[in-house]
């Protein structure tokens, strides 16, 4: 006889009208969110704890690094960690989403807590049973990052860090190298971001002078990259990375590619105590004075997000917001002064979430970029 249950948002579940005097075997499911509390970040944490450097500190910690479920921790189980973070995998291979175990069991040796039992056992069931718990573990969140239940309407804690690029015309075949600065020079131990090229092909990702390794880029469709990298000797520069690409039309930096979170959510870790930070990109320099349009900041955004724009003479602006399938969210007109100038956008303006597409024209000037509201 089999049964199931589906508990509620505290946890709780309850099987009834179970005959006497039998033998029962309980285990749990779920494996409908593998990304939830996934990022490079966990790349980050468990390679520290392969090679020595830092332990996880807590036995179900080192259960959610065995990715692979073969009951130890090794590079394979960052290179399938990786592959989901890149989108390759839609799910793992070799591991549901969540693993449930026996919250009674006790762990000899933390760092290494295998056999673990994810049954529940009730021998010649004569009553009803209370205090039959499950302990949960989100397989690859290593640092408790996922969401659960509980925790859906949870608040954005993350700061921004805003990398910088100087914006220039590039002509069509042109090979150019773009380097990506911060203003404060940290340790970076990782990153990740979702990239796409518009009027230009990636050619090369560089980090601290080195080509990055093909298995930290995923190619997922014509000009849409998925990108995890992480170290474990800190890179320490202000640039944070380069991106080499070969133009296919001439045209401005800013319309060849731009960092967003719509596949792997852009993020970056950095400090001793490798904080994680929402990612956004803006293009400043040499045509700061002409027309130009920056990455809304924050992105993606929940309640309130600020679309900055450069007009090189002062005039009307419009903004247009449009979904996915070109159906318009929002149109905004206001008249602006010459240079540095934004529209502020709240959750209330659009009742709309996801990827959407935003669109600034002013005159003969006009550009277009892609942006994520959250629930």
């Amino acid at each position: 006889m089999v049964r199931s249950a589906t508990s509620n948002n505290d946890g709780f579940y309850l099987f009834s009208n179970v005959p006497m005097h039998q033998n029962y075997e309980m285990t749990g499911i779920k494996n409908d969110d593998y990304n939830n509390g996934v990022s490079t970040l966990d790349l980050v944490l468990a390679q520290r704890h392969i090679l020595g450097i830092e332990t996880l500190n807590n036995p179900y910690k080192v259960i959610a690094a065995d990715v692979n479920h073969d009951d130890k921790v090794n590079t394979s189980d960052l290179v399938e960690l990786r592959k989901l973070i890149l989108g390759l995998y839609n799910e793992l291979p070799n591991s549901g989403s969540w693993r449930f175990i026996d919250s009674k069991q006790t762990f000899v040796n933390p760092n290494f807590p295998w056999p673990v039992n994810e049954k529940l056992y009730i021998g010649n069931m004569a009553s009803d049973m209370t205090n039959m718990n499950f302990t949960s573990v989100k397989v690859g969140d290593v640092n408790y990052s996922a969401t659960v239940n509980l925790d859906e309407n949870a608040s954005e804690s993350r700061t921004s860090f805003v990398l910088n690029a100087d914006e220039k015309v590039v002509n069509e075949g042109e090979i150019s190298t773009i380097d990506l600065t911060a203003s404060e020079i940290l340790d970076i131990h990782g990153f990740q971001f979702t990239l796409e090229t518009g009027k230009a092909e990636l050619v090369n990702i560089w980090v601290d002078n080195k080509v990055i390794d093909a298995s930290h880029i995923a190619q997922l469709s014509p000009g849409v990259y998925t990108i995890s990298w992480n170290t474990v000797n800190p890179n320490r520069s202000d640039v944070v990375l380069s991106i080499e690409l070969k133009a296919l039309h001439t045209g401005k930096v800013s319309e060849m590619f731009t960092l967003h979170s719509e596949v792997t959510s852009a993020e970056i870790y950095t400090g001793n105590a490798i904080e994680t930070h929402k990612l956004s990109l803006k293009f400043v320099g040499n045509n700061e004075q002409g027309f130009v349009m920056y990455q809304n900041e924050p992105n993606p955004f929940q309640d309130i997000t600020n679309i900055e724009f450069n007009l090189p003479e002062a005039g009307e602006a419009t903004l247009t917001i449009l979904d996915v399938t070109g159906k318009v969210i929002l149109e905004r007109t206001k008249s602006f002064s010459k240079g540095l100038q934004s529209f502020q956008i709240t959750k209330g303006d659009l009742n709309h979430q996801g990827v959407m597409i935003y669109k600034i024209e002013s005159g003969q000037y006009s550009a277009t970029a892609k942006m994520i509201g959250l629930e």
